[in-house]
């Protein structure tokens, strides 16, 4: 993978400081991991996703109509991994406006 590519999908460390602020305020940390069962075990990865989102449920006309910043928050014992809406955390923009490399 081209090392320019992977380096636009990080997290930059203020961005990252304020998603860790928003997951304490709603206590993500003190989820139990539902494969694992082990408590205080998540951290939010380094980097972001973007998922496509299309213009059709057709598969076969579907075009890219925009994309989705999700921000992976991974158990540590199993790598049980879910993915968290940026925009719904409030961060979204954040990662349009150059925030996130």
């Amino acid at each position: 993978m081209n090392d320019d590519k992977n380096q636009s999908l990080q997290i930059k460390q203020d961005s990252a400081a304020r998603i860790n602020q928003l997951l304490e305020a709603r206590d993500a940390n003190e989820q139990t991991c539902p494969i694992c069962q082990s408590k205080n075990s998540y951290v939010v990865l380094d980097r972001y996703l973007l998922l496509n989102v299309t213009d059709s449920g057709d598969p076969k006309t579907a075009k890219v109509a925009g994309s989705l910043p999700l921000i992976p928050l991974t158990c540590n014992k199993c790598g049980n991994t879910q993915l968290l809406n940026a925009f719904v955390l409030g961060v979204g923009n954040d990662f349009f406006k150059g925030n996130a490399e």
